[in-house]
């Protein structure tokens, strides 16, 4: 059972994806959802960890390729006021996340969702892969794409 966001989703066309890092969760949701959403909807993805530049875990790229998603040429990027407050809708992973990001940004708390809460039935929280074993990048990777199509069937 899909949770209704405080936006109507068949509205938005602007929609960011933030993890801590931008090398796992929020690149693979950003082209995981421009994979499946319509193409009238922006998606991008950064981070708040300082270091910009960065390439994706090798087991994160292999992780992906399972799902049909090419990682090789992703850098991470530094979320900013801007892509903050030109997003009409904001997907995080875990409470982190959104810890960080109400205290950098506290003007756009009402539109920071942790993607997992979008299924009662489901974990809220996706954990960051990060340094962790292939299956656990296969298993963040299945969570989020399961919530991504969830939210497509809803538009």
């Amino acid at each position: 059972m899909i949770k209704k966001t405080a936006v109507t989703l068949s509205e938005v066309n602007k929609i960011l994806f933030v993890c801590k890092g931008n090398i796992c969760r929020s690149p693979f949701a950003q082209y995981y959802s421009q994979k499946v959403f319509p193409k009238s909807i922006e998606i991008s993805s950064s981070g708040y960890y300082s270091k910009i530049g960065r390439k994706c875990p090798k087991k994160a790229i292999k992780a992906a390729k399972e799902f049909g998603i090419q990682l090789e040429n992703h850098r991470s990027t530094l979320v900013t006021e801007d892509l903050i407050k030109e997003a009409q809708v904001i997907y995080i992973f875990d409470e982190e996340n959104r810890q960080i990001l109400n205290s950098l940004f506290p003007f756009a708390k009402n539109k920071i969702f942790l993607l997992g809460s979008l299924n009662e039935n489901s974990p809220k929280i996706i954990s960051d892969p990060y340094s962790k074993e292939f299956f656990q990048y296969k298993i963040t990777f299945k969570l989020i794409s399961k919530y991504i199509d969830m939210l497509n069937n809803s538009l």
